[in-house]
């Protein structure tokens, strides 16, 4: 895959084998930084949190052993640590860990800082058509598998998140899509160094070929899932 020369490619950083590890150690840190700034939020909550994180990461986990052991994606030798685990580097382990556990910390965050009405929210229809968007590109790209499960994942998240908010008063659409803003751009910054330091690589056949710099576009809606399997109401 061609990637447009810059200063993550320049980086001897990038390109030794604790390239991934070094971007693991940038989320902790980001957030540890998230959680002393709202200690006093997010005191009481590590009971809730840690089966949530837990939870969400382990069906990551088994979604990225399956798309490594498929040849779907892949990661460079080059940049990783040689310690294994069921095929996935350690450091991949670690991420999905500290992303699942930084997804919960800012649903709750944008519950408590920005409380919404329980009940039906009038922007259940724009998630409608966003899911719709979603699971239409699914379709479209049911031959990909990356592409399919990313977008039908999205997509599916985003309907059931209106049904269980309009039967149970679940997670509100306004609460999703404000996590989602708050969670977006750590997103967009580690998946971007994850793809520009080629620490992962996909096989093209497998994903649309549409990018974000280097950020595949399937990857923009991964954080959807990630954000409503770690919700937890307080």
């Amino acid at each position: 895959m061609f990637l447009p020369e810059g200063p993550l490619q320049n980086s001897q950083l990038m390109h030794s084998h604790s390239c991934f590890l070094l971007i693991d150690a940038g989320m902790l840190a980001a957030l540890l930084t998230f959680l002393i700034a709202g200690r006093k939020i997010y005191g009481v909550r590590w009971k809730s949190a840690l089966p949530a994180a837990l939870l969400t990461a382990t069906v990551f986990v088994a979604f990225e052993i399956f798309f490594v052991h498929s040849g779907i994606r892949w990661f460079n030798a080059d940049r990783v640590l040689p310690f294994r685990l069921l095929g996935l580097p350690l450091e991949d382990w670690l991420f999905f860990l500290t992303a699942s556990f930084f997804c919960h910390f800012a649903g709750i965050f944008a519950e408590i800082r920005f409380p919404t009405p329980t009940g039906a929210s009038k922007n259940g229809r724009v998630l409608l058509q966003l899911s719709g968007i979603l699971l239409l590109l699914c379709l479209l790209n049911y031959h990909r598998t990356y592409s399919f499960l990313c977008f039908g994942g999205g997509g599916l998240c985003l309907v059931a998140t209106y049904v269980l908010n309009r039967k149970f008063n679940w997670i509100a659409p306004e609460r999703l899509i404000l996590t989602y803003g708050i969670c977006i751009l750590p997103v967009l910054i580690v998946d971007l160094t994850l793809t520009a330091s080629q620490v992962v690589m996909f096989n093209e056949a497998e994903i649309t070929g549409l990018r974000l710099y280097t950020i595949p576009l399937e990857d923009l809606a991964c954080p959807l899932v990630m954000i409503a399997g770690t919700y937890r109401r307080r």
